[in-house]
């Protein structure tokens, strides 16, 4: 009885270590097909951190990671496909004495929102200005991106 006790651990232990082995194998497969796809270690890490930051579930934090990419310049020219998706981010919020809030009936200040911040850095980055039309933003994008992306490098 304590033999077979003791193999049933055993074997249990052996089993979830394959498992995790196998899972360990696969995350690491998977990383390394995603930075490729991506590119993500050609980013600075400054550029990365607010790239992260448009993908918050936070409107505020990413609306001003909208905000600090406009402000990078060349540098955040990668960012420009992470800022195209948030032009669909219409969260709104309300800018009052430097504050950024969620949008509440009869609230004071300038309304804004992720979209908007996103449009405003996507007009200073391309010199271009679609407002907040993702769909030009992803058709131009896709058509001008590689060789905007190489021009702006020299």
């Amino acid at each position: 009885m304590a033999i077979r006790r003791f193999l049933r651990k055993r074997i249990t232990f052996l089993y979830l270590f394959m498992i995790m082995s196998v899972m360990t194998v696969l995350l690491i497969y998977a990383h390394s097909i995603i930075t490729k796809k991506n590119r993500v270690n050609e980013f600075p890490p400054g550029l990365m951190k607010q790239i992260v930051k448009l993908n918050s579930s936070i409107p505020q934090v990413r609306w001003f990671a909208a905000h600090d990419l406009g402000k990078l310049g060349t540098e955040a020219i990668p960012a420009i496909p992470y800022l195209i998706e948030n032009l669909d981010d219409n969260t709104k919020l309300r800018l009052d004495n430097g504050m950024l809030w969620l949008e509440m009936e009869n609230d004071q200040g300038t309304l804004t929102s992720p979209s908007l911040k996103a449009s405003e850095s996507l007009i200073i980055l391309t010199g271009k200005n679609f407002g907040t039309d993702s769909i030009k933003w992803r058709k131009w994008w896709d058509e001008k991106g590689p060789k905007f992306r190489q021009y702006s490098q020299n």
